[in-house]
């Protein structure tokens, strides 16, 4: 296993960014991750 993430939370100021996501990453595997660019 490379990375291995559970429950992170992140915030930036009010606006809940992650939400206890939950991540696996195993040798070989190619992931990536995308969300809003902009919020009000």
């Amino acid at each position: 296993m490379i990375l291995h993430m559970e429950d992170v939370i992140k915030r930036f100021g009010n606006h809940l960014a992650l939400d206890h996501l939950s991540l696996e990453v195993k040798k070989g595997e190619v992931v990536g991750l995308l969300g809003a660019t902009d919020y009000q």
